[in-house]
């Protein structure tokens, strides 16, 4: 449930806006076509776009029109897996391709017998999803996708009540772009629907949630050192509360964003990039009254207007140095149900703004075949916001959804990763994170653990890792250890959330694959496999996992 993530799917988000988080499980795609992942930490929304506030992940899947992706794998393990996926693609006409995956997966999470009381159905998934391509005429591309998913998993709400939801998705994305005098031209249009479903005090609650966005850049080359971009988007967001107990209430925002990106080399050695994007956001509420005492006219009164910036200076000081220095600010805008809940919602909450400074070193150690890392980052938090479902959860804000203050941040993160030459390959992290808040909870005489910035978060992890990969095997290793932290759970929608105390634990997967030929894989992998159960969260205790899979490439 982290509203500060923004994740994508070649370039369209997968960020749900109602409450404010990645359905993991809904997302469209298969491993078997994921080409890469990229991961990119702090504040980024000048260049990713809205709600890039705490770090980006980045899925691009294999171009249909270059890249042929024929699979088939399915999986069983421990918990009653079951899955399956197929990933097919063809070209029907010259410089036209056309990938379509299908994949989907029924398990039965947890042995514990709790979870069966807050489960109302076993954890299951089905996607299919359709990418195609078309080069129109050199320099000229145009790209259509549509993709659909089903859901059921248990999750958390943001107060940490346990929640089995039903979740449908649908979308459809088209993109164009053309070389031009002007620079190259793009277009990215996409609609998301989300349908969900859950049953809260013996009723159904449903909702649902459908953005629309077009987004237009250009961008220009002036000579060999300067690279410009432009863009500007549109967004309409709308949430409708379709039963108990909202009956129908709808609360919506649009947004107009303008962005310019300026890339300097200047010189062989010296890099300067510089990002900023200005969103206006407009509310709109209607249907029927709120407990909250606001109005339709409170929300459709109600104007943002934040900016955002990234800028970078990037020093190569020698073939085996480089230094970067980074600043940014990110906003991070509250979720619908933030804005509107019928019983809490704020037409007056305020983005959360997100202030980051950062120096890494990165060192070239040849004899090692390796790379070492560093990063030395403080960020500021200002107008966190809080999401509640009732008056009874926070007895400092009134309505319960809201601002509470301010908190700060220091981290430090090393790492090396490398390989050699005979196959083996390693990676070992360290990161600290000290965070230290000023927020209106956690002052009285009963402390809100939901709230405890300082406690919960974990201010050590360790992360270390090893592979071979020789002729037709591959082996990996993976270990990860986290000091303790505070969390917090709640037994029911009547009583606070509840404390706990989270001790320091490690977790260790590990994969073995083997190559039988070409086209056909065998692999098993085994997550937690130092524990037969695991407390990592104050929600219910992890379980080991082992899973198998048969990879047919065709």
């Amino acid at each position: 449930m982290n509203a500060r993530l923004l994740v994508l799917v070649n370039g369209r988000q997968v960020y749900q806006d109602d409450y404010g988080y990645v359905a993991w499980q809904a997302i469209p795609v298969e491993l078997d076509e994921i080409r890469q992942i990229e991961v990119v930490k702090g504040p980024n929304t000048a260049l990713f776009g809205f709600n890039a506030v705490s770090g980006v992940i980045n899925i691009i899947t294999y171009d249909p029109l270059f890249d042929t992706v024929n699979t088939l794998t399915a999986r069983t393990g421990t918990q009653n897996l079951a899955e399956g996926s197929v990933v097919a693609t063809v070209h029907p006409l010259e410089h036209t391709g056309v990938r379509v995956s299908i994949g989907g997966e029924m398990a039965r999470e947890f042995a514990n017998p709790f979870a069966s009381l807050v489960t109302a159905s076993p954890p299951r998934r089905g996607s299919v999803s359709a990418d195609a391509k078309a080069q129109l005429t050199p320099g000229v591309e145009m790209t259509l996708s549509v993709s659909e998913t089903s859901s059921s998993a248990m999750g958390e709400w943001p107060d940490a009540f346990l929640w089995n939801p039903y979740l449908r998705t649908n979308s459809v994305r088209a993109g164009f772009t053309a070389d031009s005098p002007i620079g190259t031209l793009g277009l990215n249009v996409y609609r998301n629907e989300l349908f969900i479903d859950s049953v809260i005090l013996g009723n159904s609650v449903p909702l649902r949630n459908v953005v629309y966005v077009i987004q237009a850049s250009d961008i220009v080359k002036l000579g060999a050192d300067h690279t410009l971009r432009f863009g500007l988007e549109y967004r309409d967001n709308d949430l409708v509360d379709l039963g108990f107990p909202f009956i129908g209430g709808r609360v919506g925002y649009q947004v107009f964003a303008a962005s310019a990106m300026w890339d300097w080399q200047i010189t062989p050695a010296l890099s300067f990039t510089n990002a900023v994007r200005g969103d206006y956001v407009t509310l709109d509420r209607s249907g029927p009254p709120t407990f909250n005492g606001f109005t339709d006219a409170n929300y459709n009164g109600r104007r943002i207007f934040e900016p955002s910036f990234n800028t970078g200076l990037v020093w190569q000081v020698s073939g085996s140095d480089t230094i970067r220095l980074m600043a940014a600010r990110g906003v991070g805008m509250p979720s619908l149900i933030d804005f509107s809940n019928v019983l809490g919602g704020n037409p007056y909450i305020n983005p959360t703004v997100v202030n980051n400074y950062e120096i890494d070193y990165d060192r070239q150690l040849p004899f090692l075949n390796s790379v070492l890392r560093t990063a030395l980052y403080y960020q500021t938090n200002r107008d966190l916001t809080i999401t509640l479902d009732g008056p009874q959860t926070n007895p400092y804000l009134a309505p319960p959804s809201g601002n509470i203050g301010s908190a700060d941040e220091f981290g430090f993160e090393i790492g090396i990763k490398g390989h050699s030459d005979s196959g083996f390959r390693w990676n070992g992290s360290y990161s600290l994170a000290n965070v230290t808040e000023h927020v209106i909870t956690n002052q009285g005489a009963i402390p809100d653990a939901g709230f405890d910035y300082m406690k919960g978060t974990p201010r050590h992890v360790i992360i270390l890792g090893g592979g071979y990969a020789r002729d037709k095997w591959e082996l990996d290793v993976l270990a990860r250890w986290q000091s303790e932290y505070r969390d917090y759970f709640r037994p029911n929608l009547v009583l606070p959330p509840q404390t706990m105390l989270i001790h320091d634990y490690i977790t260790v997967s590990a994969r073995a694959a083997y190559k039988v030929r070409e086209s056909l894989v065998l692999a098993v992998s085994a997550q937690q496999l130092n524990a037969a159960t695991l407390r990592t969260t104050a929600a219910l205790p992890v379980e080991r996992r082992v899973i198998a899979s048969v990879t047919v490439h065709f």
